[in-house]
């Protein structure tokens, strides 16, 4: 401070004062303390839960004579779900869920957010054996805004869920579930995933592989005679795996010991097995992306895996077959626009997948694979056709057409349209795939 006197008092903070004139003791009185904070928190989660009972009413239908449902309890339960009323009227009287045509009920852990909440204490309040006619208000279903996918429900739309719980089973917490447990109720969920497959379900059948997957994911320590271990060796400059039977957990013996190791069986066959039949899930509900990541997970842990190959040829090169609903069928929660798809159209890496897979299943004298991967490679070549066809008129049309500036265009789309790892872009080709068409592994 030049000159002498006092320094003048920091100016008081008015309603107009920027942010950053306000001094930090005067910023700091305004800020509520943890205790106001923690009880404004309070104060919104009571209100939706207030809101959230509001929002249901049940009607017995048949009475239960089982046990009461209890949050955590593993229900088996058939759910029919119908739009009531909805803002703007549309899919007024539609259901948008159904388990009892394909026999599968729906099988989940109660208290656990899968259900929407009005439904969720509805069915925390019935009995083994009841049957329920259930009302949610938008406030306990899927709100003003609605689901616009899996299931496609419109906005502030009034549910009636029509729900029969068939049983209830206790289920230990994840973490406390032993190794074998984990594998028998990862069996059990692919199992169910697959029947809803073959019965064109895939988006209820992609939520039992990833409900599955979970098992597999957090795992225990497996126990002595649980194990196969794969030794990994260097032949004539090539990797080479070797499966074969241990005892103990304590590493190689012998000269092997400083070779590198891991461990398959029976969880890295059941993970395969998964990924596998979550790669065909997504890419029958137009997840491209995500199902090349399964794949890729599969191939982690087997390079050379034909199945593998050939899903990621499909989900790189878009020639998976198309969502039900793209071909005028039930969605059961799939996208219905080809414009909504993910489009890779990444040739180059997908015609390598797939000479890799023919490759892969002509070593296992899998014949009907490799054939199977020949349809797929001509599909590819097919749709490339086609899309560089597509970008020549586009450019056509862009430059007025006609002479030099044509020639150029064509000379441009075809240099555009080369191999690349990662091109993008293309039209999406509905075509039923042949060979690999089951979701099993």
């Amino acid at each position: 401070r030049r000159g002498g006197g006092t320094a003048a008092p920091p100016p008081r903070p008015t309603s107009s004062t920027p942010s950053h004139m306000v001094p930090p003791d005067a910023a700091d009185a305004t800020l509520p303390s943890a205790d106001e904070l923690r009880a404004e928190e309070e104060a919104r989660h009571m209100r939706r839960e207030a809101e959230i009972e509001r929002s249901w009413s049940k009607e017995v239908v048949v009475e239960g004579g089982g046990r009461q449902a209890w949050p955590g309890a593993r229900a088996t339960l058939h759910v029919v779900s119908t739009v009531v009323s909805s803002r703007s009227g549309e899919g007024v009287g539609s259901v948008f869920e159904d388990s009892r045509p394909l026999g599968v009920p729906r099988l989940l852990l109660l208290g656990r957010g899968i259900l929407v909440p009005g439904l969720e204490r509805a069915v925390g309040g019935m009995r083994e054996g009841e049957s329920a006619r259930v009302v949610v208000q938008p406030e306990g279903a899927y709100g003003d805004a609605g689901s616009p996918a899996a299931p496609r429900v419109p906005g502030s739309a009034v549910v009636t869920y029509e729900v029969e719980l068939v049983k209830l089973e206790e289920e230990a917490e994840l973490w406390d579930l032993s190794f074998d447990d984990k594998l028998r109720l990862a069996a059990e969920r692919r199992e169910r995933g697959n029947a809803l497959y073959r019965g064109l379900a895939f988006a209820a059948a992609d939520e039992e592989y990833e409900q599955g997957m979970r098992y597999l994911v957090y795992m225990p320590q497996p126990e002595d005679g649980q194990l196969v271990m794969v030794v990994v060796v260097v032949e004539d400059g090539q990797l080479a795996r070797r499966p074969r039977l241990v005892a103990r957990r304590c590493g190689a013996p012998g000269r092997e010991s400083s070779v590198a190791c891991r461990l398959q069986a029976p969880l890295e066959e059941a993970t395969v097995r998964m990924q596998l039949n979550l790669c065909a899930a997504k890419l029958r509900t137009g997840r491209e992306a995500a199902a090349l990541a399964h794949a890729d997970k599969v191939l982690e842990l087997r390079p050379e895996h034909p199945k593998a190959l050939y899903r990621k040829g499909q989900a790189s090169g878009g020639t998976a077959p198309a969502p039900l609903g793209m071909r005028g069928r039930l969605t059961g929660g799939c996208l219905s626009s080809r414009q909504a798809h993910t489009q890779l159209g990444a040739y180059a890496e997908a015609s390598l997948a797939l000479t890799r897979a023919k490759a892969a299943a002509e070593a296992e004298a899998d014949s009907s694979a490799a054939a199977a991967v020949e349809k797929e490679e001509a599909r590819l070549a097919e749709r490339r056709q086609r899309h560089a066809r597509q970008r020549k008129a586009a450019y056509r049309r862009m430059v007025g057409g006609g002479g030099a500036g044509e020639a150029r265009g064509e000379a441009n789309a075809e240099a555009a349209d080369q191999p690349r790892a990662a091109a993008g872009g293309g039209l999406r080709v509905g075509v039923a795939g042949a060979g690999f068409v089951s979701a099993g592994a």
